[in-house]
């Protein structure tokens, strides 16, 4: 998989999956939407992939809320699973990676935001300790939330990915014969020993 495809925006046109909605809209009313496709539908995640079922077996579900947080930024959070059929590099063999990522953004007005500092994002963790400002991305009233699903995905499946254990690894072999025990010697003998010394 080309490492230069990953990262959130990469390789976007604008209603490209045919799937636009007003993310600020979104944010504003708190609502949510969500879907369901098969995975051939996003030809930049399967393009470097094994071919996969076109039945829905690898079928990639999703939702995107909006929110605001107590500062007035807009949020969109992404869930998304799937089921991608990747190769190991181990073993060459073809297995299911089940992927199951959740993901907050901020949206922003214009490009000229990116680079903005945050002043007062207002996002609290339970213990009221604050956490990590989301990352920013240019939202629209007509954003394609498929491309980002699709760049989410890109960001899930591994460059190189393998079986936590390949199913036919053989077993690890030593070459070491397990050494013999010293022969223990007989209580008598030793006995017999200390006579001879007196």
């Amino acid at each position: 998989m080309d490492e230069g495809k990953t990262g959130r925006g990469s390789g976007r046109k604008s209603g490209e999956h045919g799937t636009s909605i007003d993310v600020f809209a979104l944010a504003r009313e708190g609502t949510q939407v969500e879907g369901t496709l098969p995975i051939v539908r996003f030809s930049r995640v399967i393009e470097d992939l094994p071919e996969q079922a076109g039945d829905g077996g690898q079928a990639v579900s999703w939702s995107a809320k909006g929110s605001k947080d107590s500062a007035g930024q807009s949020l969109l959070t992404l869930h998304i699973q799937a089921r991608p059929l990747l190769i190991c590099q181990r073993c060459l063999m073809p297995f299911v990676y089940p992927v199951d990522t959740s993901v907050m953004v901020q949206l922003v007005q214009s490009a000229n935001e990116l680079d903005a500092e945050d002043v007062g994002l207002g996002l609290q963790s339970d213990d009221e300790e604050e956490l990590e400002a989301p990352e920013k991305i240019v939202g629209s009233h007509r954003f394609d939330v498929l491309a980002l699903v699709e760049d989410e995905l890109l960001l899930s499946i591994p460059f190189v990915p393998k079986h936590d254990v390949c199913p036919d690894a053989p077993l690890v072999e030593t070459d070491d014969e397990p050494e013999e025990a010293a022969p223990r010697k007989s209580p008598f003998a030793v006995l017999e020993n200390l006579k001879q010394k007196l």
